[in-house]
C-alpha cells in the first residue's frame, strides 16, 4: 500500500512539473499578444499620427521618415502593417488598377464615380486600409460569412471579397476568435435600424463601425 501511494505521489509531481511551465508560457504569450494589438481608440490615433507622414505624388503614396517615437508608442509591428499596406496600394496603382490623386483620394481605375451615398454598398480606399459601406442586407451577408470563417467552414478570402480584390492582408493570420467577434460586432452595429453601416478596417486588422 505504501509503495502504491509513493508511486501516485511521484506521478503527480511529474505531471505538475510538466504542466506548470506550459501554463506559464501560455500566459506569457497572451501578454505579449495583448501588447501588440491596438484598441480602436489607439488605432485611430495611429492613423491620425501617420497621416502627417503620408502624402501622394505621381499616382503613388509616399512616406516621410517616421520618428522612432511613433514606433515606440504604437509598436513596430502595427506601424509596419500600415506601411506594408501602402506598398500594396502603390503596387495596384502601378499595375493600373488604382488611381491615387494628390490629395490621397484612392479609387479603382474603372470606377468613374467614387462618391458615396447613404445606404448603398461601396468600397472606399484609404491609405490606412478600407472603408466599407454596407447596406443592411450586405451587412447580414457579411456576418454570415464571418461566422463561417470563424468555424473553419470558409476561407478568409470570402471576407476579403467584400473589400475588393487583393485585400487578404486585411484579415491574414487571424484567429477564429477574431472572426467570431467580428461577426458579433457587425451584427450588433447593423441591428435596430435600416440605414446600413460603415466599417473601417486598417492594415493592422483593427476595425470600427458607424451608421450610414
Amino acid at each position: 500500500m505504501l509503495k502504491r501511494c509513493s508511486f501516485l505521489v511521484i506521478a503527480f509531481v511529474l505531471m505538475f512539473t510538466y504542466f506548470v511551465p506550459v501554463t506559464s508560457n501560455a500566459a506569457e504569450h497572451g501578454r505579449i499578444k495583448s501588447e501588440e494589438v491596438l484598441t480602436e481608440e489607439k488605432t485611430q490615433q495611429l492613423v491620425d499620427t501617420l497621416d502627417e507622414y503620408v502624402y501622394a505624388q505621381n499616382n503613388n503614396l509616399k512616406i516621410k521618415n517616421i520618428p522612432d517615437s511613433v514606433y515606440d508608442e504604437f509598436g513596430k509591428k502595427n506601424v509596419k502593417a500600415m506601411t506594408d499596406g501602402i506598398k500594396e496600394l502603390n503596387k495596384s496603382a502601378n499595375d493600373g488598377e488604382l488611381i491615387i490623386t494628390d490629395n490621397k483620394t484612392i479609387y479603382e481605375a474603372d470606377d468613374t464615380s467614387y462618391s458615396v451615398q447613404g445606404g448603398i454598398d461601396k468600397v472606399v480606399y484609404k491609405w490606412y486600409g478600407r472603408v466599407r459601406y454596407f447596406s443592411t442586407k450586405s451587412a447580414n451577408d457579411f456576418v454570415y460569412s464571418a461566422n463561417k470563417v470563424a468555424v473553419g467552414a470558409a476561407g478568409v478570402g470570402v471576407l476579403a471579397s467584400y473589400f475588393s480584390a487583393g485585400t487578404s492582408a486585411l484579415f491574414g493570420g487571424l484567429t477564429s476568435w477574431y472572426f467570431a467577434n467580428l461577426a458579433l460586432d457587425i451584427a450588433q452595429a447593423n441591428s435596430g435600424h435600416y440605414r446600413g453601416i460603415i466599417m473601417h478596417v486598417t492594415w493592422a486588422s483593427v476595425y470600427w463601425t458607424e451608421r450610414q
